[in-house]
């Protein structure tokens, strides 16, 4: 019969022995003069980057002046990850945009072409480009030309 038990005492549990090992890990490490001990917590480093919308013709941060019967605007996007892109284009009053065009060859492109539309003076025009994890967005003040 073991000393522990006989004196009524239970064996330690998972826990306890994880605490053992933890308290007496940066000694051993330190004492056996090995490289490369560790002693903070593991945390997994997220490698995602950021899709990026890099170029547009219309120009980022100005007005979007909607003066013929339609206007285009088209936005090219890149992913360093190499990730499946995907985008949302939104009109601040009137939604979502469900007629987009986009393309994957040999670069990611999207469009929408918006009609002249005096309801669409003062909206603001957003586009989200997405690999799903993280995205960029560029948005745009519409005023439309009488």
């Amino acid at each position: 019969m073991s000393r522990n038990r006989a004196r009524g005492m239970q064996p330690p549990n998972d826990d306890q022995v994880l605490m053992r090992i933890s308290a007496i890990w940066p000694v051993a490490c330190s004492l056996s003069l090995a490289t490369g001990c560790y002693f903070g917590p593991i945390n997994a480093i997220d490698s995602n980057t950021s899709p990026e919308i890099y170029s547009s013709n219309v120009k980022f941060g100005e007005p979007l002046l909607i003066e013929k019967d339609a206007t285009r605007v088209v936005v090219y996007a890149s992913d360093d990850d190499e990730a499946t892109l995907f985008a949302v284009w939104d009109l601040s009053a009137d939604g979502f945009i469900h007629d987009a065009q986009t393309s994957y060859d040999p670069t990611f492109w999207t469009q929408v072409e918006l009609d002249r539309d005096d309801d669409l003076d003062g909206q603001v025009l957003t586009v989200m480009v997405s690999d799903g994890r993280t995205q960029d967005v560029e948005s745009w003040l519409l005023e439309v030309v009488r």
